[in-house]
């Protein structure tokens, strides 16, 4: 996501498609390293949705 946000800001447009699963919402004990970091992206696309304006 740093790696193109940037360009995604300047160009005033662009899409980032994070594909993560039900982890983070409902987490799995046998997977739960995969559910941190689920959780980690949620956390940051919401921190980040707050302060721009998406649409989807």
């Amino acid at each position: 996501m740093q790696a193109v946000l940037p360009a995604m800001r300047a160009a005033g447009s662009g899409t980032l498609l994070l594909t993560t699963g039900g982890g983070a919402i409902d987490p799995y004990p046998m997977l739960a390293t995969a559910n941190i970091a689920q959780d980690y992206w949620k956390l940051h696309t919401d921190r980040d949705r707050a302060e721009h304006v998406i649409s989807a």
